[in-house]
């Protein structure tokens, strides 16, 4: 996906035009100088792109090397304040990619760190959200990224925890009716698969062993 160009953007824009509905902005104040469709393919390019990590990388990114695309970019308080309106538009849009009939299904998880372990006492973002987990990796503050992927390596689920979270409480989130094979890592055999899909014999779960490997819990 890292080899889009800047000419790539207009097909990117046309497609979020489409999908996205716009979000009522706030009673009162100025309009907003950019769509949400603007912003989407700002967020969206980025991400197929450059990947960077925060909104004011994000915002540098768009303002040096984007500027004649988007000329009349907001300060970056209001570009900010304007991607988290958008949380809902993107969640929405991210759904509709999901490979969500998919029958066959792989699961795994993945820390997502907030900060270092040793800035934790003094870090604020997401403060009583972020959890120290333990992966094969070591222990991590902060989230866990759940996902279920098709044999083709298509998205069809996702979900966000604690890192604390045990891989296995994720199930129910990763797995569906259209689901009928769903294979992860032994941390998945801890509890049983959802009795609202095993009663009918709809979802067989296969748990394989992994080696040097740490607590996943």
């Amino acid at each position: 996906m890292r080899v889009l160009r800047s000419h790539h953007l207009i097909p990117l824009f046309v497609m979020v035009d489409d999908t996205v509905v716009p979000v009522a902005k706030p009673r009162g104040g100025r309009p907003s100088v950019l769509h949400d469709s603007e912003v989407v393919t700002i967020l969206a390019f980025n991400l197929l792109t450059t990947q960077q990590q925060t909104l004011r990388q994000v915002y540098d990114w768009v303002s040096q090397y984007h500027a004649s695309d988007f000329p009349h970019l907001p300060t970056y308080q209001n570009f900010v304040k304007h991607c988290h309106r958008l949380v809902p538009s993107l969640s929405s849009l991210l759904n509709s990619l999901l490979a969500s009939e998919a029958e066959l299904r792989f699961m795994d998880s993945t820390m997502l760190e907030v900060c270092r372990l040793v800035r934790k006492q003094f870090h604020k973002t997401a403060r009583g959200y972020a959890k120290v987990g333990y992966s094969h990796q070591g222990r991590h503050y902060g989230f866990k990224l759940h996902l279920s992927i098709d044999n083709d390596g298509r998205i069809c689920a996702f979900v966000f925890s604690g890192a604390l979270a045990h891989d296995s409480r994720a199930i129910p989130y990763l797995v569906n009716w259209h689901t009928k094979v769903a294979v992860g890592d032994t941390g998945y055999r801890a509890v049983r698969c959802p009795k609202s899909f095993t009663a009918s014999g709809a979802l067989s779960l296969w748990c394989h062993h992994t080696t040097n490997r740490g607590n996943n819990s």
